[in-house]
């Protein structure tokens, strides 16, 4: 006799995957000739973008040098190779040997050098710590002080996006690159046929939802939808279950306030908002900040993400939604 566990395995998972080979192997149609100018305007914008940022940088006197070997490098001269004697006559280096020191150009792409624009030399505040550490860490003696790098990362970033007008611009960038590589990996991948046979997984997620790679197909925005186009005589549809895990959570807990706002059709985010800030949830809108903030505290429990995470996820929202934020 089968378990649960192996019956779902055999009834739900084995069986998904033929539908899921014939998915990959079928693919879906991109627009090619519309993708290509995008990527293009991506690709200018963002080099444009670096121009203006590296022009930023120079105006505060942020200088970095090249190094080889943690060794401060200065390269060798062309003409008289550093040699004993062909040095002393040597114009092109004036008898030295080496040249300067070359100035590295700025990188915003660079975390390395994004820390040490920001934390050492602009001076802005450590807001946090990178590689996962948290200040309780550092007040415990569990981390050195001097061994925790501030972080880069884009809560980081936003935190401090009103301190310097180079913030915000690095903050843009990431955006820029990140819509760049996604234009460029599908135009890559679409090439032979143009089709994306994406990859999907049906037991790699956590939370049991399917996912897919080479490419993800499950992070195209609204502005990027129009490139996928149905088959003649088919049309493509999105759907989305609203609330699906807080459904299943709520079957499984038993959890009576869940229960009774699934069955009479409430919304659960609403429910949640109105224990949070005490509201009556009838009160509270659907485009309601205090139902975005209490959407992020349900995902998170359900997932398990912690206090900690639970703060972020708020925080990010607040930081670049500012017009909603409380």
């Amino acid at each position: 006799k089968l378990s649960q566990r192996q019956d779902d395995v055999y009834q739900v998972e084995l069986s998904l995957v033929n539908v899921l080979i014939d998915m990959h192997m079928k693919g879906i149609k991109f627009d090619r000739v519309a993708a290509q100018p995008l990527l293009d305007q991506a690709v200018r914008g963002r080099m444009g973008l670096d121009n203006v940022i590296t022009s930023e940088v120079e105006k505060t006197g942020f200088e970095q040098w090249e190094k080889r070997g943690g060794v401060l490098w200065k390269p060798t001269c062309k003409e008289c190779r550093n040699g004993s004697k062909k040095r002393e006559g040597c114009i092109a280096c004036g008898g030295q040997g080496k040249l300067p020191p070359v100035r590295k150009p700025f990188n915003s792409g660079s975390a390395d050098q994004v820390r040490a624009l920001r934390y050492d030399h602009l001076g802005l505040p450590m807001t946090r710590y990178a590689q996962g550490v948290q200040e309780w860490m550092i007040e415990a003696g569990k981390v050195d002080v001097d061994d925790a790098s501030g972080a880069t990362d884009e809560l980081a970033l936003l935190q401090l996006q009103q301190r310097h007008p180079i913030i915000p611009l690095i903050l843009s960038r990431k955006k820029m690159k990140k819509d760049a590589e996604f234009l460029g990996k599908w135009l890559e991948l679409s090439e032979p046929d143009s089709r994306l046979h994406t990859q999907f997984a049906n037991t790699t997620v956590a939370s049991g939802r399917l996912s897919s790679f080479d490419p993800n197909l499950q992070q195209v925005t609204r502005g990027r939808r129009h490139l996928f186009v149905p088959d003649e005589g088919c049309d493509i549809a999105a759907g989305d279950m609203a609330q699906l895990e807080l459904v299943i959570a709520a079957y499984m807990s038993k959890d009576p306030v869940m229960l009774e706002a699934l069955s009479k059709g409430w919304d659960l985010h609403r429910i949640m908002a109105e224990e949070i800030y005490g509201t009556p949830w009838q009160q509270i809108a659907k485009d309601d900040p205090r139902r975005d903030i209490a959407k992020t505290a349900n995902y998170m429990a359900g997932y398990g993400g912690g206090w900690r995470k639970l703060i972020e996820g708020v925080e990010k929202f607040a930081l670049k939604n500012p017009e909603r934020a409380l």
